[in-house]
């Protein structure tokens, strides 16, 4: 009698299950699906010069009121979105304007770039971007990016274990992101960082 009594009750106890697993899917398929998301694409960040953050000409080293931003606006807002989307690596990127780099037009042995020998030490924390000595707007570019990563990482926490790549667009773009004509002026419009969050594809090999 016991072990007829314990297989009504397994019986009872599957009948509820299945009705139960049942009845659960039946809600789900009538739920109204959820809307996507406005943005199914992280934001780009673009940092413009102002009063207090921006570069001296022809440098990248970090102002103090420039390093507060980084640290408290900056840092969290890329915590965030790094988190709400499933990202690889984020870019950042250096523009300039046209205006040549002082001296470039007739150079000096103390006007020539050291980027060939000391931009790697720069990009693994090995040298401050101080270091460096810009030849082209393209050098600037780059050593400005650099030096917006280096002060995120070293802010620490979990920003620092994110995967940065640093790149310079020189003064090839104009704030639109159109081509930009020639022009050898001063233009705080044009000299900006931007910060581009990407979902690396499968890499493949063109035959």
């Amino acid at each position: 009698m016991q072990i007829k009594s314990n297989m009504e009750q397994a019986e009872i106890f599957v009948f509820i299950a299945s009705f139960f697993l049942i009845a659960l899917g039946f809600t789900e398929s009538n739920k109204p699906q959820q809307e996507a998301k406005p943005h199914d694409k992280p934001p780009i960040i673009e940092l413009y010069e102002t009063s207090e953050y921006k570069f001296d000409s022809g440098r990248a080293e970090l102002k103090p009121d420039f390093k507060k931003y980084i640290r408290r606006e900056l840092r969290p807002e890329i915590l965030r979105i790094t988190k709400e989307y499933p990202i690889d690596v984020i870019e950042v990127i250096g523009h300039t304007d046209g205006q040549p780099i002082s001296g470039i037009n007739s150079p000096t042995e103390n006007n020539y770039s050291n980027l060939d020998y000391s931009l790697e030490k720069v990009n693994l924390g090995k040298l401050p971007v101080a270091q460096l000595r810009p030849g082209s707007n393209t050098d600037l570019g780059i050593m400005r990016a650099l030096a917006v990563v280096q002060e995120l990482k070293k802010s620490g926490g979990e920003i620092a274990k994110l995967k940065f790549r640093t790149y310079s667009a020189g003064q090839l773009l104009l704030e639109n992101g159109l081509p930009a004509d020639i022009d050898k002026r001063g233009n705080s419009k044009r000299r900006r960082i931007e910060i581009r969050f990407t979902k690396l594809g499968k890499t493949e090999k063109v035959q």
